[in-house]
């Protein structure tokens, strides 16, 4: 994260299968401004401006994180860098709160790093293969707190997941490394908790639950005294990148 924070009056765009990392000049004057970056397995990555920012929401994209062009005042570079197989933040939460990876790990950066207070950045996960979960699991937009060592979900939102990509969609309100985590729902006896995990984006990014789900949902919660384990379908064996 340091490094990337660091890197400044350089133009540098390096994809790979395995990782994406660029730092792009912010040209404020330009109709085309760079606002994050996009990355599909076995594909790569690429830079999203705000031109091809639509193109880029509407992919089949692993992950993607794109700022808030509004709020890109006084940002004259934007360095992010994007790490599909994270095998080095699975095991970096030290704190009780089990959370877990669940997607590929974005990090993001302005210069000068004053102009971060106050940026919003939408992020975009899907759930890779060999991170689903085997158990019934709640979904968090989470940050890596690097003063306390633990994935966080402080100043981002409550991921939505778009039923048209099978991804999850948040929002956060600074820069630093993030990821989609999960932990274990230990109950679904409350019908709120299960209509938050139901949620579904429309196309037009609105939240929706329909009528007919809700009822079904609210008649199953009635009967569901413990907590039910989910049978998805088997973690494959996660291959080992190292990316540095």
């Amino acid at each position: 994260e340091q490094v990337v924070d660091q890197l400044n009056n350089i133009t540098i765009v390096v994809n790979s299968e395995s990782s994406f990392l660029m730092a792009q000049p912010i040209d404020q004057n330009s109709n085309s401004i760079i606002i994050g970056a996009k990355f599909e397995r076995d594909s790569g990555g690429e830079s999203v401006s705000n031109t091809t920012r639509s193109a880029a929401v509407n992919s089949n994209i692993s992950i993607a994180a794109l700022i808030d062009e509004a709020t890109l005042t006084g940002v004259t570079s934007l360095n992010m860098f994007i790490v599909d197989k994270p095998k080095m933040y699975e095991t970096i939460n030290n704190s009780s709160d089990n959370r877990t990876l669940a997607s590929s790990v974005v990090i993001a950066a302005v210069q000068p790093s004053s102009a971060s207070s106050g940026i919003n950045i939408a992020l975009y996960f899907k759930v890779l293969t060999e991170y689903i979960p085997t158990v019934n699991a709640r979904y968090h937009c989470s940050y890596y707190d690097t003063n306390n060592f633990r994935w966080s979900e402080s100043g981002c939102s409550t991921p939505l997941y778009n039923s048209i990509f099978s991804r999850y969609e948040c929002n956060c309100n600074h820069l630093t490394t993030f990821a989609l985590t999960w932990s274990r729902a230990e109950s679904l006896g409350t019908e709120s908790t299960i209509l938050t995990e139901m949620s579904t984006l429309t196309s037009s990014g609105s939240t929706s639950v329909s009528s007919t789900y809700a009822s079904t949902i609210e008649s199953a919660t009635s009967t569901v005294s413990t907590a039910t384990t989910a049978s998805i379908s088997s973690v494959t064996s996660a291959v080992v990148s190292d990316t540095s």
